[in-house]
Formats: structure tokens, sequence, C-alpha cells
């Protein structure tokens, strides 16, 4: 059965995200890679090589630094979207 996620991307965002970090925040950006088609990898919450590359074109698309971390700036034009992705189970896993 699919999985709605929907809502806004905390604004209050104080942390960087980088290769080999987990956690629901970055969940939540690579969700939203997912559904900007960036990301192809599985929304599994952990940091990993396919995660940085996703965040580094996007950082290339939105004309920043393309650090493949997840700063503020890069956090902010993520939030800037409503989330409204479906998936199916097997798309999120833990």
């Amino acid at each position: 059965t699919p999985v709605k996620v929907s809502g806004s991307i905390d604004t209050n965002f104080s942390k960087t995200l980088k290769l080999k970090m987990s956690g629901q925040d970055i969940i939540l950006a690579q969700l939203k890679l997912k559904e900007l088609k960036i990301l192809w990898t599985p929304a599994d919450g952990r940091f990993g090589a396919g995660t940085e590359n996703a965040v580094r074109y996007y950082q290339i698309l939105n004309n920043l630094k393309p650090t493949g971390k997840i700063d503020k700036e890069t956090w902010d034009l993520l939030a800037n979207d409503k989330l409204d992705i479906q998936l199916k189970n097997e798309e999120i896993t833990n």
C-alpha cells in the first residue's frame, strides 16, 4: 500500500547534514530530492553517496556551491516547496 507524506520541511535548521549521518531530517531531505527526481536511492535516513551526489546536483541546479552537504542555504531551498509525495512502502526502508 502507498504511503503519503505531506507537509512542510521545518525551516528552523541549525546543523549541516553530511555523509555518514542519519536521522529524520535526512529522510525529509531525501523524500524531497526523490520528489524532484534527483535522488534514485531509497529514502532510508542514511546520508550515503547517493544522497551526497543528489544534493551536489541539486546545489548545481540552484547555483549553490556544490559541496554535497545540506547546509542552511540548501535546506532553505528544499524547504521552499510543500512536500506532497506518494511512495510505495518498499521505497521507504529502515
